[in-house]
């Protein structure tokens, strides 16, 4: 199964601005791939760049955890 969607939440705008303010938006990686064991991984975050804003950075955590899968005996 592919990886979640990472996304970012932001606190701090002011006069009810949003993330389209800033003149670069930061973007999240991680190093889990389809092939990743259960575990956590971490998930980085970097890159935003703004004029106004100082921007600071607060990793997150992708778990991978185990699904449940059903064998069945097909009946003869």
């Amino acid at each position: 199964m592919a990886n979640p969607a990472l996304t970012i939440s932001y606190t701090g705008f002011v006069n009810s601005e949003t993330a389209s303010v800033l003149d670069a938006l930061p973007v999240t990686a991680t190093g889990a791939t389809m092939l990743s064991n259960v575990g956590s991984y971490p998930i980085s975050i970097s890159g935003g760049l703004d004029n106004i804003y100082t921007l600071t950075y607060a990793n997150g955590t992708l778990s991978i955890t185990k699904s449940t899968l059903t064998a069945a005996a097909v009946n003869a």
